[in-house]
């Protein structure tokens, strides 16, 4: 039975919706909204009440595309988990559920033409370019765009991006800390250039840089520690590098160990595709395309328990802006449901989160691989 509370509760021009956050975690209190939704949608309902088909992109948990749900928007969201909790709370709402009107598209698919485009601020600026550029390529000039975002997370770089790709802008005064940056589209742009590949050093292979991919052009300090004392996995077949980003966990792994197979798992449609590419290219030097498998997943829903031997886990610290660890958490509960007896979980982290302390909720032996002051490598059996 689901309870409805001020906590979840929306209520805009447009009417009330229920809205919760996935996953679901009683230890925090955050809500699946926030002021820059509610801004939006007051100005929507004043300027643009009767667009029908609006493109929305960036809706974490449905609060803008569930309360237009009668103007049949398109939601577009390189989240796994965002698209999950929007069709989860479209399905408690269920006037809005029996209604279907809501369109979902992953971030790589191609643009349908619209009257309107409205953007949540991510949290990345390339991500903000390449969507802003795409905009321009698939609209015609003078498309209305309105982007909603925290002022907190409103940087120069982000208001350099707004001015150089859209004409006609101006910025509303704040409101409950939430600003709107409005414009229109330049209109007539070459199609964005999706992925750009480079070359890792650490472990002599292509990798490719997608817009929204994590630690895009460099190679993070988690993983860099990680790869620096990597597991032993000779003795094992099947393994998981969930989180995966660009892929560079597995990718070592299947280049270091001819006999094992590695499922890269992501929420990100563009860490997937990222992955992908980079699997594609390690084989035209080492056959392992035949041992890569590419999942787009929240965690590691659907996968069967005791099912693999070894679990790759650099996990993100945050969702969205929230900083937090109920996705590191439930990376955790679903490594300890899908390993076989005696399979371990190899996981890095930030010292200062102290994954260890929630690691032995679940398995029964965790101790340390290796640490320096910042970071520590895990291993955890149960």
């Amino acid at each position: 039975m689901n309870i409805v509370t001020e906590a979840t509760q929306l209520t805009s021009p447009f009417g009330s919706i229920q809205l919760e956050r996935l996953p679901r975690d009683t230890s925090h209190t955050l809500r699946a909204w926030d002021a820059a939704d509610e801004y939006l949608l007051q100005y929507l309902h004043e300027h643009h009440c009767d667009c029908q088909q609006p493109l929305i992109f960036n809706d974490s948990f449905g609060a803008l595309s569930l309360s237009l749900h009668q103007q049949q928007p398109v939601s577009i969201n390189d989240s796994f988990v965002s698209q999950q909790a929007l069709q989860n709370n479209q399905q408690t709402n269920t006037d809005i559920a029996d209604s279907g009107n809501t369109r979902l598209l992953d971030s790589i698919a191609p643009l349908p033409t619209a009257p309107l485009a409205i953007l949540k601020l991510p949290k990345n600026s390339r991500y903000f370019e390449y969507q802003l550029h795409a905009l321009n390529h698939y609209l015609p000039a003078g498309t209305p765009v309105l982007i909603g975002a925290m002022v907190k997370y409103l940087s120069s770089s982000f208001f350099k991006l707004f001015e150089q790709y859209l004409t006609d802008t101006h910025t509303t005064l704040a409101k409950k800390k939430a600003r709107l940056l409005i414009g229109a589209t330049r209109g007539g742009y070459p199609a964005p250039i999706f992925e750009q590949p480079r070359l890792q050093p650490e472990i002599g292979l292509t990798l490719f840089d997608t817009p929204n991919v994590f630690a895009a052009g460099k190679l993070d300090q988690g993983s860099r520690f990680f790869l620096q004392h990597f597991p032993n996995l000779s003795d094992i077949e099947q393994a998981i590098d969930l989180g995966c980003g660009n892929g560079i966990l597995g990718l070592n792994a299947l280049q270091k160990n001819p006999q094992l197979q590695v499922n890269f798992v992501d929420e990100s449609c563009h860490a997937i595709h990222s992955a992908r590419c980079a699997a594609e290219a390690m084989s035209k030097q080492i056959p392992v395309i035949d041992r890569a498998f590419f999942q787009q997943n929240h965690c590691l829903q659907g996968f069967e328990n005791n099912s693999v031997d070894a679990v790759l886990c650099n996990p993100p610290f945050h969702q969205q802006q929230a900083v937090g660890i109920q996705i590191a958490r439930q990376m955790f509960r679903d490594s300890a449901r899908v390993l076989k007896p005696g399979g371990s979980l190899y996981i890095i982290g930030n010292r200062h989160l102290g994954y260890h302390i929630e690691l032995k909720k679940y398995f029964q032996k965790v101790h340390t691989l290796a640490s320096d002051k910042k970071f520590v490598l895990w291993a955890a059996q149960s």
